[in-house]
């Protein structure tokens, strides 16, 4: 790992002093790695109980893993192959469908008393199960590909992409 040094003067009390700085090409990582550490024990916690609602954020407990596998998959973007990136598309393509067609959590209306028609949240099992299975399939691909690039850190010499050895 090469670091680059940059020399230059510096004005402090009208006395200008020689300083160096130390730049890297890693100074994200310890950032990065602190914010797929983050989503990683979000996505568990979420995994606790899918179908609830969280109120502080305004949305179901599966809306919310959809969105941090969609963050993760972000960090990795760039090093991915085409084809990873297109298998993301498509795992993005049917968790959407689902949300928006067959969401486990749907509004109907409901005949009630005298006539009235109100509206009811009605949950479908089927639906669920079905949303669960392939979000768990999607985190599964999203953590092997956090796995295959990152190594447990954020190395270039650890990145399968940029190893010239390999």
């Amino acid at each position: 790992m090469q670091i680059e040094i940059k020399r230059f003067l510096s004005s402090v009390n009208n006395k200008y002093i020689m300083v160096e700085e130390r730049a890297s090409p890693y100074q994200e990582g310890g950032f990065q790695l602190s914010r797929l550490n983050s989503l990683l024990e979000k996505i568990n916690m979420l995994n606790l109980n899918l179908m609830a609602f969280n109120d502080d954020i305004g949305q179901y407990n599966y809306q919310i893993k959809f969105d941090c596998l969609n963050t993760l998959f972000s960090e990795v973007a760039s090093l991915v192959s085409s084809d990873e990136k297109k298998k993301e598309d498509r795992y993005k393509k049917v968790i959407d469908n689902l949300l928006l067609g067959n969401s486990p959590h749907q509004e109907k209306k409901v005949i009630g008393g005298w006539g009235t028609i109100k509206k009811e949240m009605q949950f479908s099992l089927k639906n669920f199960e079905s949303l669960k299975k392939i979000l768990y399939e999607h985190e599964l691909f999203v953590k092997d590909l956090l796995h295959k690039y990152f190594r447990g850190g954020t190395n270039v010499e650890d990145n399968p992409k940029t190893n010239k050895e390999d």
